[in-house]
């Protein structure tokens, strides 16, 4: 069946006229890529290391805001390893970035700009508040290990609009959740 299976994209329109070309599914080559590693550390294993890490290189993050950790799986062939990359918005319109490796080392990387928009709700917060809504919509995240919680703005209907946006893994299990700065949330992706 999916060897006869067909996909046509037209492109173009009047004045130049259209293009359009098909691809049988049949000849797309389906890829194998290896299985992807859970962490050795958890979101808040890692939090904490970069923590201590940035002590000790005498940043202070008291004035601090956490805007993103996310666990980073790089497939087997590429240079770098798995790794958590974890973002903080600090005061003065300055962010430090901490990468956490699966052995508990940590790396300075760069520092990015603070985003215009803060978060409401801290990501422990948002977190919280997207298990309590996934809990209502009946899909359990007990098991699931926190991959990504990362504060983002995006534009959605000509408006600026700030969210958490918080992945859950477990095997080739996902369940993603936006948490919005009114506290709401909506699923995104369960699989």
């Amino acid at each position: 069946m999916i060897n006869r299976a067909g996909l046509t994209i037209r492109c173009g329109g009047p004045p130049q006229g259209e293009a359009s070309y098909a691809i049988r599914l049949g000849e797309v080559p389906v890829l194998n890529l290896p299985k992807k590693s859970m962490p050795k550390k958890s979101f808040t294993d890692a939090v904490a290391i970069a923590e201590q890490f940035l002590r000790g290189q005498k940043i202070d993050l008291s004035n601090g805001v956490l805007l993103r950790a996310e666990f980073r799986n790089y497939l087997r062939d590429e240079r770098e390893t798995p790794r958590w990359d974890i973002t903080w918005a600090l005061a003065g319109d300055k962010g430090v970035d901490v990468w956490v490796w699966q052995d508990g080392s940590a790396k300075l990387t760069r520092g990015r700009s603070s985003p215009r928009i803060l978060p409401k709700k801290s990501l422990t917060e948002a977190v919280t508040i997207a298990e309590e809504f996934l809990r209502g919509q009946k899909i359990d995240v007990s098991k699931h290990m926190l991959l990504r919680a990362e504060f983002t703005i995006n534009f959605i209907n000509d408006r600026e609009t700030p969210f958490w946006d918080i992945a859950w893994g477990l095997d080739h299990q996902r369940v993603i959740a936006s948490v919005l700065q009114d506290g709401s949330a909506k699923l995104i992706r369960a699989r």
